[in-house]
């Protein structure tokens, strides 16, 4: 994959986003470029001598060939790791930390999806307590999600990110079009992530958002809409952890959506969801007006991502997945829920909106009459 001329040959993006999260006293960012570019600038690259790549192995060599290409700008020695394609479990970080005392790298880069982005981070957080990483995402979901916050990990028991540390990449690089060879499903339930942060913090980026085609391109619309939407989440990791935990809106139904059986769900698609029965419990608790949900659940399935549970979805099993979740304290299931776009509902101890185990079956049966 040659770069192709654009504007940005001089390796400047469109878009920089700078954030410093509290807990680990620097600025990392986040580079979103429109077209792809000749060369990057890289700040970390510049005082390193080694790196290990490591490679979504279901990825076209074009791929790794043009990042080899832009890291070898700054860089003579690099190692390449193809780590195929599979789950984010245990097995795949120790190829990547075999791979790391083999090379001894002093800079690792991803070059994947959100998997291989949580693995690299996660493997990274614990060679020599602490190894710098830079992230090329190549999904939408990965650029508005995965490279941003800091949170890697992998699945453990049966438990979707059960066992991973908080480690920022110290520099990730968004190239929009990285994005052509992925189909319209996938990229759309990727883009549930950034309709949940116009949900949450931005009336005027959901607006954006509605003008929108129904169908995903790489045009100029929806690169500042996907880039806006990745500055959303960037600024609330800046902000105390109490703060982060409203980007968790749709997560709770999502995540007992997501890890309910063997078969893999996306996991834009289970945000989709839980996004639209959580604000619908929002409706039901007389705490959101009806039509606020009703503008969410037009946008959702203007682009065609999923607002109801699967037929076979059994709820009573899918909350056993949640009361394994963090959102489940004190005998209770806590919901992030949007009184409107831009304004989080609060009960005075950390923006969660709090039900028992009756409340929750009560409530989601009047849910249910209202998706209908």
């Amino acid at each position: 994959m040659q770069p192709k001329t654009s504007a940005q040959t001089n390796g400047q993006p469109d878009k920089v986003i700078r954030y410093s999260p509290p807990e680990i006293g620097k600025t990392v960012s986040v580079s979103f470029y429109l077209h792809q570019p000749h060369s990057i600038v890289s700040p970390t690259l510049e005082k390193k001598k080694s790196a290990l790549l490591v490679v979504d192995g279901s990825l076209d060599k074009a791929k790794t060939d043009y990042v080899v290409f832009l890291l070898k700008k700054q860089l003579d020695n690099i190692h390449i790791l193809n780590i195929g394609y599979g789950p984010k479990n245990l097995a795949r970080v120790k190829q990547i930390w075999t791979s790391m005392l083999k090379v001894h790298p002093d800079v690792a880069v991803a070059l994947g999806g959100g998997t291989t982005c949580d693995l690299v981070g996660f493997a990274s957080s614990c060679y020599h307590r602490g190894l710098d990483c830079i992230l090329f995402p190549t999904t939408l979901l990965s650029m508005v999600d995965a490279c941003i916050g800091g949170k890697t990990g992998i699945d453990f028991g049966g438990v979707k990110n059960s066992i991973g540390q908080v480690h920022y990449a110290v520099e990730s690089h968004c190239i929009f079009p990285f994005l052509d060879s992925l189909n319209q499903e996938e990229l759309i339930s990727g883009f549930s992530e950034v309709i949940k942060a116009a949900m949450l913090f931005d009336e005027n980026l959901l607006q954006s958002i509605e003008k929108l085609e129904g169908s995903f391109n790489l045009g100029q619309d929806w690169f500042s809409v996907v880039s806006r939407g990745a500055e959303l989440k960037a600024h609330f990791s800046e902000q105390p952890f109490s703060q982060r935990s409203k980007l968790l809106y749709g997560h709770n139904i999502g995540h007992g959506l997501e890890t309910l059986s063997s078969i893999h769900r996306r996991h834009g698609d289970c945000v989709a969801v839980g996004m639209s029965y959580e604000l619908a419990i929002g409706v039901v608790s007389g705490l959101v007006k009806r039509e606020v949900w009703e503008r969410q659940n037009k946008i959702l399935k203007k682009f065609k991502l999923p607002t109801q549970l699967p037929a076979n979805a059994s709820f009573a099993k899918m909350k056993e997945k949640m009361r394994k979740y963090k959102l489940y304290k004190d005998d209770a299931y806590l919901f992030v829920i949007p009184e409107r776009p831009g304004v989080i509902i609060e009960d005075g101890s950390g923006y969660y909106c709090r039900l028992s185990e009756k409340q929750l079956d009560t409530t989601f049966k009047e849910v249910n009459k209202l998706l209908i």
